[in-house]
């Protein structure tokens, strides 16, 4: 069972078949699988599958031809021929949005169709409406590159046809091509408006004829906007790649500069605290009177609490320039937690919390870093101890769990909402709570989830942790940071 040459589709397919039915489902089945290809042309393609649908003339069934309503003997000859041009030239356009190399091929199979002795291609101005000439076939000598003639005329001239025969004296703008010949001129449109006409020069101007140019025309009309969709699709890729390496310009220089600035505040910071400490508690100088003690406190916290934000920006710094080096060795996490939670408590008592540590003094050891486990584990306390208001609970709990060792900072506070728990560990994100809690750099958590992740670790949180208490007054939360266990060198 063969394939007929014109249409591709198979004669079996055809048996019992009416032509439009048939034809019908050959080119919905195209359209569906060019749609899929490319969605953006739908709307294009669907009004010239319509017409094919509609309009189609010599379409085969077991090597007949079904005639087109008053098509000459000679178009009924030609109508394989002209299917098979119109069907490739649908394909090429979907291929080609190089309007160079597409128009002058247009061109020549629109005289192909018409069998026409030349064609032509007039493009409207988009700004002032006058055709332009943009290409032709088969014109000898010098052409004008406008015509004398802009939409409205046109639009006048052809008065709602899909295609007419034209002569000089119906449009005198056209003398220059046409001289004492016909010319079988098809406009095509974009949104109501004329976007240009395809003109035949001496073609046969039998009805099969006229609608196969109406045709090609729809579908020089789709491959000029395909290739003003392309240019305006390549134009904006552009501008966003630009405005995208700016950004990233942008982004370098801020990285630059908070790097530089925390580490010149740092240094000056150092002398601060050291120096305040030792007036406050140093052997070699003279005792400070009760109030000056309590103002170079209050100088002493501000300062530590500055140089905790300079840390966390030198700390993002490193991390974005990729250069976080850790101190690995044997850690006992028994101990490391003991400590912060021993210097956890008073802190938790000041604030009018109860303090509960549950960490076992046999917890196996893990590769880490010491420094900064503490710094992840002191982070999730401080932000506990920021969100849970006077007379509520925070618990310090640690234990071992088939392949990883899990540390658990428990509250009774505010609770984190599920809308806001994806933010929590991104870079400069802070969310408000109830108890309007907020100051730092919004670096915290984030930082603490690039330590835990150098460390092959895990991070997350559970909120609520008391689903019957809403958000904002005591749901509670459960932060967590989860190292892996393996064999260590003795």
């Amino acid at each position: 069972m063969g394939r007929q040459d014109a249409l591709g589709y198979l004669r079996g397919r055809l048996a019992g078949a009416s032509p439009p039915a048939a034809l019908c489902a050959q080119l919905a089945e195209e359209r569906r699988q060019v749609v899929a290809e490319a969605p953006g042309l739908e709307a294009d393609l669907e009004a010239f599958y319509a017409a094919v649908t509609a309009e189609a003339f010599g379409w085969l069934r077991d090597g007949l031809v079904w005639p087109w309503p008053a098509a000459t003997p000679e178009e009924r000859r030609d109508a394989p021929r002209t299917l098979g041009i119109l069907r490739d030239t649908t394909h090429r356009i979907l291929g080609e949005l190089d309007l160079k190399r597409l128009l002058p091929l247009l061109v020549q199979r629109a005289a192909a169709v018409s069998r026409a002795e030349a064609a032509f291609l007039a493009l409207a101005d988009p700004v002032t409406g006058q055709l332009e000439l943009v290409e032709s076939h088969g014109l000898p000598g010098v052409l004008p590159r406008r015509f004398d003639a802009r939409r409205p005329e046109v639009e006048a001239l052809l008065a709602g046809q899909a295609a007419r025969p034209v002569a000089a004296a119906d449009a005198p703008w056209l003398a220059p091509l046409l001289g004492n010949r016909q010319a079988l001129v098809a406009p095509f449109w974009h949104q109501g408006e004329l976007l240009g006409l395809l003109g035949c020069i001496g073609a046969a101007p039998g009805e099969a004829t006229i609608d196969a140019t109406a045709m090609l025309a729809d579908l020089t009309g789709v491959a000029i906007r395909n290739a003003a969709y392309y240019r305006e699709i390549h134009t904006k890729a552009a501008a966003l790649l630009q405005a995208n390496e700016r950004l990233r310009d942008l982004d370098r220089m801020k990285d630059l500069f908070l790097a530089t600035v925390s580490h010149e505040l740092r240094t000056p910071l150092n002398f601060i605290t050291g120096f305040g400490s030792i007036l406050l508690d140093g052997e070699d100088v003279p005792p400070l009177l009760e109030e000056q003690r309590y103002f170079m406190e209050k100088v002493l916290e501000g300062a530590y609490q500055l140089l905790a934000l300079v840390n966390d920006l030198l700390d993002y710094s490193r991390i974005r320039a990729g250069h976080l080096a850790l101190q690995l060795d044997r850690l006992d996490v028994s101990h490391v937690l003991g400590e912060i939670g021993a210097g956890f408590g008073p802190l938790a008592a000041r604030r009018g919390l109860a303090f509960h540590a549950d960490v076992p003094a046999d917890l196996p050891w893990v590769l880490g870093d010491r420094v900064r486990i503490e710094q992840v584990a002191r982070n999730l306390l401080a932000n506990a101890l920021k969100f849970t208001p006077a007379g509520g609970r925070v618990e310090l709990r640690a234990f071992a769990a088939e392949d990883h060792l899990r540390v658990e900072v428990r509250d009774t506070g505010i609770g984190v909402a599920p809308d806001d728990q994806h933010r929590l560990f991104q870079h400069f994100s802070q969310v408000e709570g109830a108890l309007g809690a907020r100051g730092g750099t919004g670096l915290g958590l984030a930082i603490s989830r690039s330590l835990v992740e150098a460390h092959g670790g895990r991070i997350g949180l559970t909120s609520p942790l008391y689903p019957d208490r809403p958000f904002g007054s005591g749901a509670g939360s459960a932060f967590w940071f989860a190292l892996p266990l393996g064999a260590l060198d003795s």
